[in-house]
């Protein structure tokens, strides 16, 4: 289609993405809160569910494939998911490679925007917040960006438009000198991330060691008000199994919450009360909401 109409493919997905975010906002303004990934122009209002998963290293080893799982809704149409079951790793390593095209030199090439991040490893396990960058966790990557590379996002509006993007369209490497070249889609890019990745949010996620803390982070910063809510509602929303015991589901945020009060993402207003969980962001005033 974009050979057609005579456009360059990164062109072209410049006026696919403007289409979609028509439908999605015709009035033309994005509000701040945004949806599945901090940096997705999604409106507040839709539901804030991830196709990235807290999961410990046995549930790694063996991933479902889910099928048009809905991410998002809202009466402009669904946002759905379709590919391998990804943990918040295979987040971590899209989000490090976002960031360098974000911050590498030139950002643009021949006025283009750079899909593409050529170089060693190294510097992407660095933005994860890895100390060690051995072997092991260059192969983590390696198979990281294999999966996120069958990953496919999908938009359908009630107005009948649509757009299916993997997230990435090509990578190679030389796992004896540690290097990777890796193209991300730029219909996917241009329709969820050809804003910005927030530097300072990814460092400062990097500095969350547990899965569960990285899901609530990315639910609880999309927020510009606190969030207050039953704990299953918000179990549900950062992608925990609800089957598990509830005694465990607590524990498991609890211990998340510590860890982003640690980290200073959330304040001491932030709470576990009874059954119902309030969160508040450690910076500025917000006005509370409920779910």
């Amino acid at each position: 289609e974009a050979k057609r109409a005579g456009l360059p493919m990164e062109n072209h997905a410049k006026q696919v993405a403007a289409e979609v975010h028509a439908e999605v906002a015709p009035k033309g303004a994005l509000p701040p809160e945004q949806g599945w990934l901090s940096f997705a122009p999604m409106p507040s209002t839709l539901c804030r569910t991830s196709p990235f998963f807290p999961m410990n290293p046995r549930q790694m080893e063996k991933r479902e494939y889910l099928e048009g799982m809905i991410i998002a809704a809202n009466a402009w149409g669904e946002v759905k998911y379709t590919g391998p079951k990804l943990s918040t790793f295979e987040e971590d390593v899209l989000l490090a490679i976002l960031a360098l095209l974000k911050s590498v030199d030139p950002g643009e090439r021949d006025g283009k925007a750079a899909w593409t991040y050529s170089g060693p490893l190294r510097p992407i396990l660095t933005a994860m917040g890895y100390k060690r960058t051995g072997s092991d966790n260059y192969r983590r990557v390696k198979d990281a960006v294999r999966r996120l590379s069958l990953a496919g996002v999908e938009i359908q509006t009630k107005n009948g438009k649509w757009v299916l993007a993997t997230m990435l369209t090509m990578a190679a490497g030389d796992d004896k000198a540690a290097t990777m070249a890796v193209t991300v889609n730029p219909y996917f890019a241009e329709v969820y991330a050809a804003g910005a990745v927030n530097l300072l949010d990814l460092a400062k996620r990097a500095e969350l060691s547990r899965p569960v803390s990285k899901a609530l982070h990315r639910f609880a910063t999309s927020h510009r008000s606190d969030w207050r809510g039953h704990f299953l509602t918000l179990a549900a929303a950062i992608n925990l199994d609800i089957n598990q015991p509830q005694k465990a589901l607590r524990r498991l945020i609890k211990l998340a919450m510590a860890e982003l009060r640690k980290a200073g993402v959330l304040s001491s207003r932030s709470k576990f009360a009874d059954d119902v969980v309030t969160l508040a962001l450690a910076t500025g005033k917000a006005k509370e909401v409920e779910a």
